[in-house]
């Protein structure tokens, strides 16, 4: 059996943040090609574009330890984007939408989805993997409250800035997200597999 490398919170919390990024240029990307098709508004694209960034860069650290190393990113993508989609299907359901505030109900239950699918990955690893899902639940949801959330509560201070230190605080706090998901989930992460951390 091949030796399985150590990473040190540092690298996870960095390639999360880094992934959370990419995920944010991915849904940017989404939505203008939304857009182009008719269909503005949609929230399906947050849930892929965000679970694919993150769940690929997180693989790229964890994949020496995983059961399946291919399958952490794509369950990613199906908790959250699945989850976002259902939330697309809702609102037009109810014909209003969802509202504002649904993101953080979508982003809690998409982070719980990924983290229940992301079990099966860790199986073996730790007697705790059970705990994983809750653990990605509570960092997706403080994330987003540390990006959209701050975001929305200090709008009108952020345009009171003018152009262009209001669109570069946006930015700061829509990406600075990551690194509260990547510094929950790795603290989470060591404590039901230590063995993968290394002491740096």
């Amino acid at each position: 059996m091949p030796s399985k490398k150590t990473f040190s919170l540092k690298t996870w919390v960095f390639a999360t943040w880094f992934g959370w990024f990419i995920g944010f240029l991915l849904v940017l990307a989404f939505s203008v090609f939304s857009d182009t098709i008719g269909v503005a508004g949609a929230q399906v694209w947050v849930g892929l574009g965000m679970g694919a960034g993150v769940g690929l860069f997180q693989s790229l650290i964890i994949l020496r330890f995983l059961k399946t190393p291919l399958g952490w990113g794509w369950k990613s993508v199906l908790g959250m984007g699945g989850v976002f989609l259902i939330g697309d299907l809702v609102g037009l359901i109810i014909g209003t939408g969802l509202g504002p505030r649904a993101i953080f109900v979508l982003v809690a239950v998409g982070g719980a989805a990924a983290g229940v699918l992301q079990i099966r990955s860790i199986m073996g690893q730790s007697r705790q993997c059970g705990l994983w899902w809750w653990i990605s639940m509570l960092g997706w949801i403080l994330a987003t409250g540390a990006s959209v959330g701050l975001l929305n509560g200090l709008k009108e201070s952020i345009n009171a800035l003018g152009t262009p230190w209001s669109a570069i605080v946006a930015f700061l706090l829509l990406v600075g997200g990551g690194g509260v998901l990547g510094t929950v989930t790795g603290l989470g992460l060591k404590r039901i597999m230590p063995d993968a951390f290394d002491e740096s």
